[in-house]
């Protein structure tokens, strides 16, 4: 028998996320007509100051796209910028022909903000430090 070793990363080169995500097509290709995820990055730029303000990523699969992580500096808050990098996470569902948009959210940060940009609220899971609760949201394209 094969000697399995165990190990633990911070983050994985893309090689290694093509592996997993290979064997997940092949074994969803038996229930479903898998595509392997594909990732997205948008980011948002301040020309004049020369620096990344925000920006987010996720990945489309299963005819939708996930918004895993979206983040604006402080300062930048309130004047669109999040609105803007979810309208572009929108879009490009759109061109990868999804269905719907998931992503979570938890309570100290921005389940309102999401609401007003059409999604709806899916489920909540509590019980988290300091009574803070996660929010899944959806919003069928």
């Amino acid at each position: 028998m094969s000697k399995i070793v165990f190990s633990k990363h911070s983050y994985l080169l893309n090689s290694e996320y093509s592996v997993i995500d290979q064997e997940l097509a092949k074994h969803s290709k038996t229930f479903y007509d898998f595509q392997p995820a594909k990732h997205f990055a948008f980011l948002a730029k301040d020309t004049t100051r020369g620096k990344i303000i925000g920006g987010c990523y996720g990945a489309s699969f299963y005819d939708a796209l996930h918004l895993d992580q979206i983040s604006v500096m402080k300062e930048y808050r309130g004047n669109g910028v999040g609105s803007r990098l979810v309208k572009l996470c929108e879009e490009l569902a759109k061109e990868r022909n999804c269905l719907l948009m998931t992503l979570n959210t938890m309570s100290w940060e921005a389940p309102e903000f999401y609401k007003k940009l059409g999604f709806e609220q899916n489920g909540v899971i509590d019980g988290y430090a300091n009574g803070a609760k996660r929010f899944f949201f959806s919003k069928k394209l």
